[in-house]
């Protein structure tokens, strides 16, 4: 199949386009029927890039234009004399061909040490903020159950039990002041 696009203007003047390329400076002036005959003719006869075929795993390369499942180098020479592919595209073709054989051969990039350092790091702190929580709501639960049987107790039994103990009179004074606070309730939730 040729893409092949002649076009005759009224004054002589000749546009040939070959794969969008214009390749009008190739061919010789036109001025009669025979000349656009022979014109035809030479484009017929000419040896026309094949570009690189078969190489349909990439839908866009750089430097490159893809045409009916050819890819064409934009350096293209469009006529060629000996071989079937200009030396840009065949030099397109091996690029692209080296470029598929190294994404086959690749190996998969290999967890690096310090992801795998960090994903251990993350896991220890998550082990230690777990410990952390236990420690806390034990805690907190020791605290409740000191503070209802600090609730049950009553006042006498509490004050009997500070004055009796072995402590300096200034200090019994201020546990039996912060008693008395805290068995109070307050609207302000204040202790």
């Amino acid at each position: 199949m040729m893409n092949f696009e002649l076009y005759l203007f009224k004054d002589g003047a000749v546009k040939a386009k070959y794969r969008s390329r214009d390749v009008g400076a190739l061919l010789p002036e036109v001025k009669t029927v025979q000349d656009v005959a022979n014109v035809m003719f030479r484009m017929a006869s000419q040896k026309l890039c094949e570009g690189a075929k078969n190489l349909n795993m990439y839908s866009v390369w750089p430097s490159a234009q893809k045409r009916l499942k050819v890819w064409y180098s934009e350096a293209c020479e469009v006529i060629v004399t000996n071989a079937s592919s200009c030396q840009p595209c065949s030099d397109l073709k091996t690029m692209m061909i080296k470029h598929a054989e190294e994404c086959l051969h690749r190996k998969p990039a290999p967890i690096p040490k310090k992801f795998a350092e960090k994903l251990l790091q993350i896991k220890k702190r998550k082990k230690l903020a777990d410990l952390r929580l236990f420690r806390l709501k034990q805690r907190n639960k020791h605290l409740k159950e000191i503070q209802s049987k600090f609730l049950k107790t009553k006042e006498p039994d509490l004050v009997s039990a500070i004055k009796e103990s072995n402590l300096p009179e200034n200090m019994k004074c201020a546990m039996l002041q912060s008693a008395r606070f805290a068995k109070a309730k307050s609207k302000y939730a204040r202790r």
